[in-house]
């Protein structure tokens, strides 16, 4: 899967030729010179990986040494991030809100911090794949500069407490 994402990522950088952007400026043939050694008296200004792109450019050219470390990163982020939520949970934690939403007819995702980017999006999102048109509502902290207090104060102040996700469920319902 990691593979298949780099290559839908990099596929307009597929070409002949450079991708100049940020850190990643390559030379078409980096002179292999004490300085990138490490053995000459100035400060050295390459970083340890101009080395490794130096001789592996000696092997293929550097635009594809280039285009290959880009991929390797891709690849490697997808891993990484399959690690950390494995499939079959992932799929679980989706049917159970599938299954929830179709239960109860409506689903409240309550988080302590922003409404925006978190797992009520996500579960928007669920919903609306799956075809599942159920009320919904996203209960947290708004796009704002937000009250200071205590804990239990701040949650009453954003209709967090149990006394207002109460009236929020009823009121999704329509039993307010």
């Amino acid at each position: 899967m990691g593979g298949a994402l780099a290559l839908l990522a990099l596929a307009p950088l597929l070409g002949r030729g450079y991708v100049l952007t940020y850190d990643m400026v390559f030379a078409p043939r980096l002179e292999l010179s004490r300085g990138l050694l490490g053995l000459d008296t100035a400060v050295a200004r390459a970083v340890p990986a101009d080395l490794l792109v130096a001789l592996a450019s000696r092997a293929v050219p550097a635009d594809l040494v280039q285009k290959l470390i880009l991929a390797g990163i891709f690849v490697g982020a997808a891993a990484g991030a399959a690690r950390l939520i494995p499939s079959s949970a992932l799929l679980a934690r989706a049917a159970a809100v599938l299954a929830a939403a179709s239960e109860t007819g409506g689903l409240i995702t309550v988080e302590e911090h922003s409404v925006h980017g978190g797992l009520g999006e996500a579960c928007a999102g669920l919903l609306l794949q799956a075809g599942k048109c159920v009320p919904f509502k996203i209960v947290g902290f708004p796009d704002e500069y937000t009250v200071t207090g205590g804990q239990m104060e701040i949650l009453k102040h954003y209709g967090i407490d149990g006394a207002a996700l109460a009236q929020t469920a009823r009121t999704l319902l329509g039993k307010s």
